[in-house]
């Protein structure tokens, strides 16, 4: 599973989205060290 922070977002949202897409990644999204969100492809 991949890691990604609320401030990396505006900048990696594209290749996460595609890393969670094509590559059946999925994208905790973590705010002050915590999990807040989890990226996940509809097809999973």
């Amino acid at each position: 599973m991949i890691t990604a922070t609320v401030s990396e977002l505006p900048e990696t949202i594209s290749d996460l989205l595609g890393k969670v897409q094509h590559g059946g990644e999925d994208v905790t999204i973590v705010k002050h060290g915590r999990p807040v969100a989890v990226l996940v492809s509809v097809e999973a």
